[in-house]
């Protein structure tokens, strides 16, 4: 490391601890270096009302997907401006379940953190903490299949009520 850089990280380090930082932590702007590890920016709330929940399996449900979405399924994705949430796992691969997103900017991905359910609205958290408060309106047969596809994801139901 060149004298330079040491000195900055010296540096920000006394300016943290100053700020009462706890001491071998490295704040710069929306991230925080811990040894080497590093954590996400504070939770984003990613929020909206689904025109579509769609829920689907594959190779007798080692391939399990559910969308919600803005817009009908008939919409091309070179044009997105509007939000987003899929959540997917291939468990004949790995038991992580992912999402992938768009926040009406850009597209993301992660690996999901944890499913709320309730009958007209589900709250996901990301693994790295983006939030999704995503209304929908459902009959109560395509609730009742969303509820299982769920139950398939998490392992558990997440239904709250």
């Amino acid at each position: 490391m060149t004298g330079h850089v040491r000195d900055l990280l010296r540096s920000l380090v006394r300016e943290n601890r100053t700020q009462g930082s706890t001491r071998g932590h490295l704040v710069t702007g929306a991230y925080t270096l811990i040894g080497r590890k590093l954590r996400g920016m504070p939770r984003t709330k990613i929020q909206f009302t689904a025109a579509t929940v769609q829920c689907t399996e594959a190779i007798d449900w080692e391939i399990v997907q559910v969308s919600f979405d803005t817009m009908d399924s008939s919409f091309g994705e070179e044009n997105r401006t509007t939000p987003y949430l899929l959540i997917s796992a291939n468990f004949e691969f790995s038991e992580r379940v992912q999402i992938e997103y768009h926040d009406g900017n850009e597209y993301a991905g992660d690996s999901l953190n944890r499913i709320d359910l309730w009958r007209n609205r589900i709250f996901a958290i990301s693994g790295l903490g983006y939030e999704f408060d995503i209304a929908y309106e459902l009959s109560d047969e395509a609730f009742a299949e969303l509820r299982e596809y769920l139950k398939v994801l998490q392992r558990s139901d997440c239904f709250r009520g």
